[in-house]
């Protein structure tokens, strides 16, 4: 009789776990394509999202420095950086 409960106890717990499962799931809405132009913002949103914050975080004082000491001479400065390398410094 032992064996006969036990059976009882188990199955319903099967039963449940198996009906959980065959229920049907709705299917994901369609992804749309990223574009060229769609992946280009999303990667100059990531560059922005570190740059700009180093940038403001720089002290004013410190946009011109470069190495003196080293072979650091054709360097760009932290400013040259921060405008892609159009500013023209008195170095």
């Amino acid at each position: 009789m032992k064996k006969t409960t036990g059976f009882i106890v188990v199955a319903p717990g099967f039963l449940a776990s198996v009906s959980v499962r065959a229920q049907p799931t709705k299917p994901l809405p369609p992804t749309p394509t990223p574009t060229i132009a769609s992946v280009m913002e999303a990667q100059m949103n990531i560059i922005e999202s570190q740059f700009v914050p180093a940038a403001e975080a720089m002290l004013e004082g410190r946009y011109s420095f470069t190495p003196e000491n080293g072979e650091y001479k054709s360097v760009r400065t932290f400013a040259q950086e921060v405008l892609g390398g159009h500013l023209k410094t008195g170095h």
